[in-house]
C-alpha cells in the first residue's frame, strides 16, 4: 500500500513539472523590428546605407589574331595545290602554282607561298581551274592567339574596374575555360547603336578555336546607397511604391524611383530614405493609413 502511494506521488509530481516546462517553453511573441514583446505588428526592416557590387557579363566569338588572305599575282589556272584546309603551315610555304596557257609564250608556274605561320582556313578555287589576277586564293590564320570584341552599354562601361591587362576568365559554350587578358574598350561607341567595344585577348589553349562562342565575367565598381528586394515593391497606379510604417503605427505607401537591379534588390533611387522602417512581408491586404496591427499575421502574397 505504501509503494503504490508513493508512486502515485511520484507520478503527480512529474505531470506537474512537464506542465510548468511546458508554460515557461511557449514563445514570446513579437517579430524582427516588429515591436516590443507581445505586440502584433507586421515584419519590418529599416532603410540603411549599404554597398552592392555586381559582375556585368560580356559576350562574343573568338578571333584569331591575324588572318592572311592570299591573292593571284597574275590571271592564268590553279596548275597544284600543295596543302588542304586544316592544315599547318610555315611562313613561306607553298601553298598552290598558278600555270599560264598563252599560245607563243612559256611560263613558269607562278608559286603562292603563306606570309604567315598558321592553319590553313579557306581554299577557294580547285586544280585546274581559271583565276584572275586579284582574286582571292588561299587564306591562312594565325591561331597563336585570340581576340573577343563584346558590344557593352555606355551604363556597363561606365561601372567597369578596367585595369590594363588584368586577368580575365572566360567559358566557351561548349564548357572549356580559358584564361585572358583585358585589352581595353574603345574611347568612344558605335555612333550607330550606342555601344562600345570591349576586347579581351586570349592566347592558344584547350578549348580556344576560331569561331567559340565565350562568355566573360567582369567586375563593376561597388555602389552605395539603400536597397531593396524587389519583391516588396509594388505597382500601384503606373507608380513604384513601398509599404512604410509611420511613427503613429499606421502604414503608408510611398512612390521609390529604382535604378540597377542586384539580383534579387535594387537600389533605391529616391522616395526612401535611411533609417525608414518597412514592411518586410506584404499580405496583399494592405491599405493606405491602416493600422499595421491590423494587418493579418502571416503573409500570403508579396506583390
Amino acid at each position: 500500500m505504501w509503494v503504490h502511494t508513493m508512486r502515485h506521488y511520484a507520478t503527480t509530481l512529474c505531470i506537474l513539472f512537464l506542465a510548468a516546462a511546458a508554460a515557461g517553453g511557449q514563445p514570446s511573441g513579437g517579430s524582427p523590428e516588429g515591436g516590443a514583446a507581445g505586440e502584433p505588428g507586421p515584419r519590418t526592416r529599416t532603410a540603411r546605407v549599404e554597398s552592392r557590387s555586381s559582375v556585368v557579363t560580356v559576350a562574343g566569338r573568338l578571333r584569331p589574331a591575324r588572318t592572311a588572305t592570299h591573292s593571284a599575282p597574275a590571271a592564268g589556272f590553279i596548275a597544284e595545290l600543295f596543302v588542304r584546309p586544316g592544315e599547318r603551315v610555315r611562313a613561306g610555304q607553298a601553298l598552290l602554282s598558278i600555270g599560264r596557257d598563252i599560245p607563243g609564250e612559256s611560263y613558269r608556274p607562278l608559286v603562292v607561298s603563306s606570309r604567315i605561320d598558321g592553319v590553313v582556313s579557306t581554299l577557294a578555287l580547285k586544280e585546274g581551274e581559271e583565276v584572275r589576277s586579284g582574286a582571292s586564293l588561299a587564306t591562312v590564320l594565325d591561331d597563336s592567339s585570340f581576340t573577343l570584341e563584346a558590344a557593352v552599354s555606355d551604363k556597363d562601361a561606365g561601372g567597369l574596374v578596367l585595369e590594363p591587362r588584368a586577368a580575365v576568365a572566360a567559358r566557351t559554350a561548349g564548357g572549356a575555360t580559358l584564361r585572358g587578358a583585358l585589352v581595353g574598350l574603345s574611347p568612344e561607341p558605335d555612333y550607330a547603336t550606342g555601344l562600345y567595344t570591349l576586347t579581351l585577348s586570349f592566347p592558344a589553349q584547350p578549348g580556344a578555336v576560331a569561331g567559340a562562342m565565350a562568355f566573360a565575367d567582369l567586375r563593376s565598381y561597388p555602389v552605395s546607397g539603400v536597397f531593396i528586394d524587389r519583391d516588396l515593391v509594388v505597382r500601384r497606379f503606373s507608380r513604384s511604391v513601398v509599404w512604410v510604417l509611420r511613427d503613429d503605427g499606421t502604414i503608408g505607401a510611398v512612390e521609390v524611383t529604382l535604378g540597377r537591379a542586384y539580383g534579387d534588390e535594387a537600389l533605391v533611387l529616391s522616395g526612401l530614405e535611411p533609417g525608414a522602417r518597412y514592411l518586410a512581408q506584404l499580405t496583399g491586404a494592405e491599405r493606405e493609413g491602416m493600422r499595421a496591427a491590423d494587418l493579418p499575421a502571416q503573409a500570403g502574397r508579396s506583390r
